[in-house]
């Protein structure tokens, strides 16, 4: 489905949420990552990375974390060199040590997706991001990827969504009320994150219709969104006009 919503983009910021959520609980996201989704984060980059050509050379990762898309991307893109930022120093230290036989084909800069300056790494074959669509300006970050992309190239992100009602709602209700009981017990570090916080942050959060918006403006063509696991993660991509 590729017709755009009625509605414009609207002000969303979760980035000092990002800043609280992440330092100190990089040497246990790969972990928490996969439980908490019940396995299912493999399952959804995996899903990511079937938009993007397989013959990609030039791919940039927006909140790469500690490297788990970008392994993924190497292995799906066996030409590719990849620049990785995110937020988080600790992240990356994890993530640089991920690679040991493809140092020179990774690159990682700190900082801000939606400010940090890789222009002379452009123009991108693709860009790629898990998670961070809620925590991000959609108007501000598609403004800033457009003079990255290349002409044809791919913008693919991923992110957490919510059932809407039935009983899809009810037990994505009833597994995120497990996770605030029991995450920060079994790893404390994640108790600013596991508080109720993030699933507030994912029920408010209207980034499916906010980036579709933003992807609808000139610039852009081929929008699309894809829901995910029950409408528990989606998908939204567009390529570069």
């Amino acid at each position: 489905m590729t017709t755009p919503p009625s509605s414009p983009a609207t002000e969303f910021s979760g980035q000092a949420l990002a800043k609280r959520f992440f330092p100190g609980t990089g040497k246990s996201y790969d972990r928490v990552v996969r439980w908490t989704t019940l396995g299912l984060d493999k399952r959804w980059k995996k899903a990511l990375l079937a938009k993007v050509p397989k013959d990609a050379k030039n791919v940039l990762e927006l909140a790469s974390g500690t490297g788990i898309l970008s392994r993924m991307v190497l292995d799906h893109c066996p030409q590719a060199r990849l620049v990785g930022v995110d937020l988080t120093d600790d992240y990356q230290q994890i993530a640089k040590g991920r690679f040991p036989d493809d140092a020179a084909r990774v690159e990682w800069r700190l900082g801000d997706a939606t400010k940090v300056d890789v222009s002379d790494r452009a123009p991108f074959d693709a860009v790629v991001s898990c998670y961070i669509p809620k925590y991000v300006n959609a108007v501000e970050m598609v403004d800033h990827l457009l003079p990255l992309v290349r002409p044809g190239g791919i913008v693919v992100l991923h992110d957490f969504a919510r059932p809407h009602k039935g009983i899809q709602r009810w037990i994505w209700r009833r597994w995120f009320w497990v996770l605030d009981t029991f995450a920060p017990k079994l790893h404390p570090e994640w108790s600013n994150v596991f508080d109720h916080t993030l699933a507030d942050l994912i029920l408010r959060s209207e980034w499916i219709p906010e980036f579709r918006a933003a992807f609808h403006r000139p610039g852009w063509k081929d929008q699309g969104y894809e829901t995910l696991s029950f409408k528990s993660a989606a998908l939204v991509w567009a390529t570069r006009a």
